[in-house]
């Protein structure tokens, strides 16, 4: 239970081939230890196929009523998408956090929606105001 205590995980061979730590919540520290307690240690979602989590993610989108098959990516992206906001746009925090050896790879996850970009430009004029 050392990683749960830290609250970090070690993601082993990513895409890039490499090894890093990545650390989460105390929220999710307790989750996992629920769902440890649950499970049984050969069947649990640390010991899957790529293939394999692939079809339970499709079928929990599935089951949540989404319109799109919900991919592993997703998450990723959401991740991304949550840590730009939290760091003000701090890339190269990102860029650490999600493993990328290049920082341009971060920058594609940049993208925000039109309603996200009306809200920034507002809340600017709004201060330029005062």
């Amino acid at each position: 239970m050392k990683n749960l205590d830290e609250k970090t995980v070690l993601v082993r061979e990513s895409k890039s081939k490499k090894s890093r730590v990545c650390p989460f919540t105390n929220n999710v520290s307790t989750l996992l230890r629920v769902y440890f307690l649950r499970e049984r240690e050969l069947t649990n979602a640390f010991n899957t196929t790529d293939s394999a989590t692939r079809q339970t993610i499709a079928k929990i989108g599935n089951m949540l009523g989404y319109n799109y098959t919900l991919h592993p990516h997703t998450f990723r992206h959401s991740a991304c998408h949550y840590w730009l906001k939290e760091t003000n746009n701090n890339f190269n925090v990102v860029q650490q956090i999600l493993g990328h050896s290049d920082i341009a790879t971060t920058m594609l996850y940049a993208k925000i929606s039109n309603t996200e970009a009306i809200e920034v430009v507002q809340s600017i004029l709004k201060r330029k105001k005062k």
